[in-house]
C-alpha cells in the first residue's frame, strides 16, 4: 500500500492508503523538509527555530524514536567559511538506496545584503550510528543522484558532471 508522509500545519502526518487516512507522526510546527527511507523504515527531517537555524532529526516510519542527528550548533561548527554567518543548514536531503545512510548539502545563511546562499560540502551522515562523513569537499555538493542499488552517484554543477562510487 501507498504510505506518504508530509509537513503539515501542526507536524508531519503519514497518509496510508490501505486505512484512507491520516495520522499525526511528529507534533512540531518548525518542520521544513523531510525524506522517507527507500524501506520506508525512517524518515528524515529538519526543523528550524526562530534564528534560521535547522537541525537535522530522524524518527521511525510510526513516528517512534524521534531524535536529533545534529543540531544547529553542531552543524554551524561545519561552516568552512570566514564569514560570520547565521547558519549552516542541510539542504536535499536524500537517503541512499538500499542504507539508513543520509546525504545532504549544506547551505549557508550569512549576514548581509545580497549574500547569497552557498552550496558546500556534500556530507552523510549514518541514521543508525550518528557517524558523519565528508564526501565531496566544500567546492560544492551541486546537485545529485544515487543510482538505484546505492552504489553510485552522479554531482552536476553549472561546469561539470561527475561520478562517484558511493
Amino acid at each position: 500500500p501507498l504510505r506518504v508522509a508530509f509537513i503539515a500545519e501542526n507536524g508531519i502526518q503519514l497518509w496510508d492508503e490501505a486505512m484512507n487516512t491520516g495520522e499525526l507522526l511528529f507534533e512540531a510546527g518548525d518542520v521544513s523538509s523531510l525524506a522517507f527511507s527507500d524501506d520506508q523504515q525512517l524518515i528524515a527531517f529538519t526543523r528550524e527555530n526562530e534564528q534560521f537555524q535547522m537541525s537535522l532529526w530522524v524518527m521511525g516510519a510510526g513516528g517512534e524514536d524521534a531524535r536529533e542527528l545534529l543540531p544547529a550548533a553542531d552543524l554551524l561548527a561545519l561552516n568552512l567559511s570566514q564569514t560570520k554567518d547565521l547558519a549552516v543548514n542541510p539542504y536535499r536531503l536524500a537517503w541512499i538506496p538500499g542504507t539508513h545512510r543520509l546525504a545532504f548539502s549544506t547551505r549557508t545563511l550569512a549576514t548581509g545584503e545580497g549574500l547569497p546562499d552557498v552550496f558546500q560540502e556534500l556530507r552523510v551522515i549514518d541514521a543508525d550510528s550518528g557517524s558523519l562523513q565528508e564526501i565531496i569537499d566544500h567546492d560544492g555538493g551541486g546537485t545529485y543522484t544515487f543510482s538505484p542499488d546505492g552504489a553510485f552517484f552522479v554531482k552536476v554543477s553549472d561546469t561539470s558532471v561527475s561520478l562517484f562510487k558511493s
